[in-house]
C-alpha cells in the first residue's frame, strides 16, 4: 500500500511531481486531442493541445493529488457544437481522459513486469506512476460534475436530472472535495482501483510469469 502522507521524505517529492506532471498533461491532451479530432479547435486554440503541464495544471487538484492521491487538473474548453457527432463526441472526449491514464497505468506494469530495476528511486517511479493513473482514472470516470463521468451520463439524462447536475454543480464540488479530504470516498476509489490494478496484473502475469508486484494501490 503506497503511503501518500509521506510529505517529509524528499524521496517522495522527487518522484511524486514527476509523475504528477506526466499524469495530468496526458490526461488532459487526450480530452484536447480528441476533440480536435472530432472537429472541435476550442482546446486547440486554448493552448490546451499540449503536453505542457503549465497549461493543465489545477492548484487544488494538484495539492490533493501530492496529499491524497487523488486530485485532476483544469478542465479542457470544448464547443460541443463544433462535434459532427455531438452525444458521440461528448461522450468519447470525456471518456478518453481516463482511459489515458489507464493505459499509461498498463505501460508502466509492463516496465515493472520486464524491467527489474535495483534502484529504489526508479521502482518507486514506476509504483507511482500505475497508482497515481489508476486513481486519476477512477476518480473522473464517477458521474460526479465537473469529472469526466458526469459529461459521459449527462447527454443520456432525463432533462429534470439534467438540469438538478447543471445547476448544482458548485454544491456537487465543494460535497466532494469534503469526501476526499474526509477519507470517506478514497475507500470506495481505493477499491475501483485495485479491480483495475488486479485484471491488469492478472493480464500481464499470464504474459511475463510470476511477477511479485507492488500489492495493492
Amino acid at each position: 500500500m503506497l503511503n501518500f502522507q509521506n510529505l517529509t521524505d524528499p524521496l517522495y517529492w522527487i518522484v511524486i511531481i514527476p509523475v504528477i506532471i506526466i499524469s495530468l498533461s496526458v490526461h488532459e491532451f487526450a480530452h484536447a486531442f480528441t476533440a480536435y479530432r472530432f472537429g472541435d479547435n476550442t482546446a486547440k486554440y486554448s493552448g490546451r493541445l499540449t503536453l505542457n503541464p503549465l497549461k493543465h495544471l489545477d492548484p487544488i487538484g494538484t495539492i490533493l493529488l501530492l496529499v491524497c492521491g487523488f486530485g485532476w487538473a483544469k478542465p479542457v474548453p470544448i464547443n460541443p457544437n463544433n462535434f459532427s457527432n455531438r452525444k458521440r463526441g461528448e461522450v468519447m472526449v470525456s471518456v478518453m481522459g481516463p482511459f489515458s491514464n489507464i493505459i499509461l497505468a498498463f505501460i508502466s506494469m509492463i516496465l515493472a513486469f520486464s524491467i527489474h530495476s535495483g534502484n529504489s528511486i526508479a521502482n518507486d517511479f514506476i509504483q507511482y506512476l500505475i497508482v497515481i493513473n489508476l486513481r486519476l482514472a477512477v476518480l473522473n470516470i464517477l458521474p460526479i460534475p465537473p469529472l469526466d463521468g458526469s459529461h459521459i451520463i449527462l447527454p443520456f439524462l432525463p432533462y429534470r436530472a439534467y438540469m438538478f447536475f447543471v445547476q448544482n454543480q458548485q454544491m456537487i464540488y465543494i460535497a466532494m472535495i469534503i469526501l476526499l479530504f474526509t477519507g470517506i470516498l478514497t475507500g470506495l476509489l481505493s477499491f475501483l482501483s485495485n479491480i483495475i490494478y488486479n485484471i491488469m496484473y492478472f493480464v500481464l502475469s499470464l504474459i511475463f510469469g510470476g511477477f511479485h508486484g507492488f500489492g495493492n494501490v
